[in-house]
């Protein structure tokens, strides 16, 4: 079995810190290759509301979540929450396609809502997407000129 090494960047982007993107895009710059799989997690609420979204995808990051998805758990909730995935392009090539937000079961008996109990955990909804754990195979060119699978 092939060893699938994978980084992880969680995030929360307050309010208006579309800048704080070039930033992080200067720490990564000396850390991180561009072979490396490397996935952006956590709440981007601030790149939603100033939409710097764009910046996160102008560094070759797809989101796994459409950018028009509200991840509150709490329905009609003054402030909408936009948690998301973000995956660099090695890494979207282990994506299966396959993700979602998490709406049902966030709830609990012993946990207030207002004056009544069977409160949410959270405010927000659980993001997720599906990756292959193994290297994908990869078409590689031999010496000889020829194709060759791993």
């Amino acid at each position: 079995m092939a060893e699938l090494n994978v980084c992880l960047l969680n995030v929360y982007l307050h309010n208006n810190d579309a800048r704080c993107i070039a930033s992080l895009e200067k720490v990564m710059e000396g850390h991180v290759r561009q072979t490396d799989m490397f996935v952006i997690l956590g709440d981007f609420t601030g790149l939603a509301n100033s939409k710097g979204d764009s910046e996160v995808q102008r560094l070759r990051y797809k989101n796994i979540v459409p950018l028009t998805v509200t991840t509150s758990s709490v329905p009609r909730a003054s402030t909408s929450f936009a948690d998301n995935i973000f995956l660099n392009t090695e890494m979207q090539l282990q994506f299966t396609g396959m993700c979602g937000v998490v709406r049902q079961g966030l709830t609990h008996l012993a946990i207030p809502r207002g004056w009544v109990w069977g409160g949410p955990a959270s405010e927000h909804c659980p993001v997720w997407c599906e990756v292959y754990t193994e290297p994908l195979l990869a078409e590689k060119v031999v010496s000889n000129g020829g194709p060759h699978i791993e």
